[in-house]
């Protein structure tokens, strides 16, 4: 074999046992265990000396590990100049393009040298390290530049620039989306009852960076550049802040926005983006998503959850869909919001137990949660979709499935769905009348399913369920004392209504039929 191109030679491998020390003698660390040890250490060495801490925001440290044979340390300068940049620019070029580690001062801010490792020779330092601050001063060079350059033409020229950069050629341009950004935390905050007016601020200046030049260079920094822009024109802290954070969560392990305004605009960033992609037929399919849409849905139910913000999604995705109707945009392809609601709730819906199945909360359990339909407030429109409400009964009915409570209710309701999907297809709604067998089902029946309604209004679940345990022992008695299956055609069909009937009250509980009895998944 042959080791490191610069500093080492041919070898020849004995044995398998011999391998790491062949080649080691001839300039590669073959263990990328020991090849970590041996950078971070010298990191961390290079930091402590010059009193700072070196940083990784980007995760570059395992392409590096991955990409040398023999690490050697070198420590570069940034030049004053350049240090003027906003602090996430300069990591931006360090770490983007060539995996640099920046130094941070103890008390925050940049140090004005970087680190990185070097396959090259290292008696050859001096000349590799020239080579590396040349390259990032002009990284650097070309940011300065196109910030300077974004900064003179101000937030108002860059608002203005808007109107020239298509989203999608059916959804209209960004002045459009900042239009509909606006209305949309409007949209939530009437929902929560929260104040508006620091949300709508940021969303009207949310996309002005998308017309900035430093972010056709950096597009990581969408979002970042424009709250610094609007800070540098004196818009107030809590408007740059939600600016930041309007993209957030960006990935599973990304933090939620930290201010309530940003939360808003993030939820109305992801809703938009939702809406949009659906409403133009263009929803994931398979493992294509282009549009991120899986991430975005992902992040609105973070955000929703973590927040406690208890809506129906069915009046936003209406509103959102409403917004992309205007005398910029007709588009009559686009689906209407029942069918663009219809097909997004299964996809929340999907993104809500991936979520939940963090906590331990299996997938039968949100599937039953889903099905008992709470909507938020209780009383709103069939059809509708809370997050918050369904997270919380889907974690109880994880919580109590294994108890004995809960396997009376779940037999009972079973038992009722299989023996009414026996009757006529056509089952007219049960009657108050019959014999007593009948009279003593349904009398339990029917005062508790007051109880459950009291209880899915009060969002108690334990209630519900002990609801539920009243009926389950009258299923068992009627089943053993009344002929469901009369020979009377009257009889017969007021029957089958009454067991469909109660199926239906138990079913407000939890749907029971997609609950395996006994299972934990």
């Amino acid at each position: 074999s042959r080791g490191h191109r610069f500093i080492g030679g041919p070898a020849t491998i004995a044995t398998a046992a011999g391998y790491r020390d062949a080649v080691r003698a001839v300039g590669v660390v073959a263990d990328h265990v020991e090849r970590r040890a041996t950078i971070t250490d010298a990191l961390d060495a290079a930091a402590k000396e010059r009193g700072c801490a070196w940083r990784d925001p980007l995760g570059k440290i395992e392409e590096v590990v991955h990409l040398v044979e023999w690490p050697s340390l070198i420590v570069g300068t940034i030049r004053d100049d350049h240090m003027r940049l906003p602090p996430k620019v300069l990591v931006t070029a360090m770490q983007s393009h060539q995996r640099y580690f920046p130094l941070e001062h103890e008390y925050g801010g940049l140090f004005p040298q970087f680190l990185a490792i070097s396959n090259g020779d290292p008696k050859h330092a001096a000349v590799i390290t020239k080579g590396n601050e040349e390259v990032l001063g002009a990284r650097l060079q070309d940011a300065t530049f196109s910030f300077d350059k974004d900064t003179a033409a101000g937030l108002d020229e860059l608002e203005r620039r808007l109107h020239t950069i298509v989203v999608h050629q059916k959804l209209g341009t960004l002045a459009d989306k900042r239009d509909r950004l606006v209305a949309g935390v409007k949209s939530i905050a009437r929902l929560i009852d929260v104040p508006n007016g620091v949300a709508v601020e940021a969303a009207r200046f949310a996309k002005v960076d998308q017309a900035a030049i430093l972010v056709n260079e950096f597009s990581e920094l969408q979002g970042y550049a424009g709250a610094q822009y609007a800070r540098l024109e004196n818009k107030s802290g809590a408007v740059c802040d939600a600016i930041e954070e309007q993209y957030l969560p960006d990935g599973p392990d990304s933090p939620t926005p930290s201010t309530e305004a940003g939360a808003l605009l993030a939820c109305a960033e992801k809703i938009d983006n939702l809406v949009g992609a659906f409403a133009v037929r263009e929803q994931p399919t398979g493992s294509k998503d282009p549009y991120g849409l899986r991430r975005a849905a992902a992040g609105l139910v973070r955000i929703i959850l973590e927040r406690n913000w208890k809506f129906g999604l069915r009046v936003l995705v209406q509103d959102a869909r409403g917004s992309f109707v205007g005398p910029r945009i007709a588009q009559p392809s686009l689906l209407d919001s029942d069918e663009v609601f219809g097909q997004l709730q299964p996809f929340l819906a999907d993104r809500l137990a991936f979520h939940l199945a963090g906590e331990g909360v299996g997938a039968e359990a949100v599937a039953g949660a889903l099905g008992a339909g709470l909507r938020e407030p209780e009383g709103m429109e069939s059809g509708e979709f809370a997050l918050v409400a369904t997270a919380d009964w889907a974690r109880a009915i994880q919580r109590t499935r294994e108890t004995e409570t809960f396997s009376a209710v779940w037999e009972a309701c079973n038992r009722c769905v299989r023996i009414g999907a026996k009757g006529p297809a056509d089952t007219e709604p049960w009657v108050h009348v019959g014999d007593p067998g009948e009279q003593a089902l349904s009398e339990i029946v029917l005062g508790c399913s007051e109880q459950i309604q009291e209880a899915r209004d009060a969002r108690n679940f334990d209630d519900a369920l002990a609801a539920g345990a009243e009926i389950a022992p009258a299923v068992d008695r009627f089943f053993t004392d009344v002929l469901v299956n009369a020979e009377d055609p009257a009889d017969r069909a007021r029957r089958y209504a009454l067991v469909t009937m109660t199926a239906d009250v138990l079913k407000r509980i939890a749907d029971f039929t997609v609950i395996t009895q006994g299972g934990s998944r």
